[in-house]
């Protein structure tokens, strides 16, 4: 199996493309596939070959030169089964010239739990009220990002089903699955302080936890919940639905 994340950089800046090696081993157990090696393409272009490293990585570095947004193409071939294993994700090259906002998923943009996405068909569930719509209208004038407490193993279902529903293309950031004593708050508070450190533009979150508060909150953000009723962590603004999201950052 082969996975790839999604990357944001600064426009003219080294971008770190790196893709995943793993294999199922008995009773379900993932186990790195070292010394394999890995093509990547950016729209198509080949732009290097890396070989894994004993943790299952491989990475190639490339620099942007225009802001927009690459399809990254991560391949391996298989030896023994003589095929070829495929992954993509995007490259976002960005400046900070619009403020940024974080979204988390469930219950968010996804009207559902965590839950529903690993045993549910994703046409089956819907996005959260008004939501596409609303993030459409919000790219306009923001930047977009989106924090989830999800595992990697569904990131590939995560990101089909946001395209599929017709969310804007924004970088998702996946929990780690090898920090399983990591709470959904620590995560984020970690994920969104390392972030502002490159991309200070980033001023506000929006999600539906307290933690998700607390995580802005804690790193300086404007921290939006959607909640019918209270109460919400102290400095943290409501939000009964995505139509009062608009009214409170588009009007």
């Amino acid at each position: 199996m082969i996975e790839c994340d999604d990357v944001l950089v600064h426009v003219r800046e080294e971008a770190k493309i790196t893709a995943r090696l793993t294999h199922r081993k008995i009773l379900g157990c993932v186990r790195a596939c070292p010394r394999m090696r890995v093509r990547f393409s950016l729209d198509g272009e080949e732009i290097g070959e890396a070989e894994a490293g004993y943790d299952g990585t491989a990475t190639v570095v490339y620099t942007p030169r225009e802001e927009k947004e690459y399809r990254i193409t991560a391949s391996c071939r298989l030896k023994r089964r003589g095929k070829t294993a495929m992954a993509q994700a995007t490259l976002f090259s960005r400046s900070t010239r619009k403020p940024g906002i974080i979204l988390d998923i469930d219950r968010t943009l996804f009207a559902s739990s965590t839950f529903a996405a690993i045993f549910r068909r994703s046409r089956s569930v819907s996005p959260l009220a008004d939501a596409v719509e609303v993030t459409q209208e919000l790219s306009q004038k923001y930047d977009l990002l989106i924090v989830t407490g999800r595992k990697r193993y569904l990131k590939e279902k995560t990101r089909r089903w946001l395209r599929m529903k017709g969310f804007p293309l924004a970088p998702v950031f996946f929990a780690p699955g090898f920090r399983p004593f990591l709470s959904h708050e620590r995560f984020k508070f970690e994920l969104i302080r390392q972030l502002k450190a490159s991309w200070p533009n980033i001023t506000i979150g929006i999600g539906d936890r307290d933690s998700d508060a607390r995580a802005y909150l804690a790193n300086g953000l404007r921290a939006i919940i959607i909640r019918e009723k209270g109460p919400c962590p102290r400095g943290a603004v409501m939000a009964r639905d995505w139509r009062a999201i608009r009214g409170l950052l588009l009007e």
